[in-house]
């Protein structure tokens, strides 16, 4: 098991119960395009925000590491 995702497993693993499902109900993951899950876009999120890369980079950085899928745009992911 690669490093990044290990760590992302023991952080998910610190959420609580049910946190994929209260996600969904807030309105926070409401359509499941390139973005497959809240897990997926926990992911994305924290990408986003420890590396300073638009989404777009982003999404790159998450396709080159192979985790999940992503053909993400700014656009994309605005709401």
């Amino acid at each position: 098991m690669e490093t990044g995702n290990y760590e992302f497993e023991q952080l998910v693993a610190l959420l609580p119960e049910g946190w994929q499902a209260k996600a969904k109900e807030l309105g926070a993951f409401e359509r499941a395009r390139e973005i497959k899950s809240p897990e997926d876009l926990l992911r994305l999120i924290f990408l986003y925000l420890t590396e300073g890369k638009s989404f777009a980079e982003t999404s790159a950085l998450v396709e080159l590491g192979g985790d999940i899928h992503l053909n993400v745009s700014d656009t994309a992911l605005s709401p």
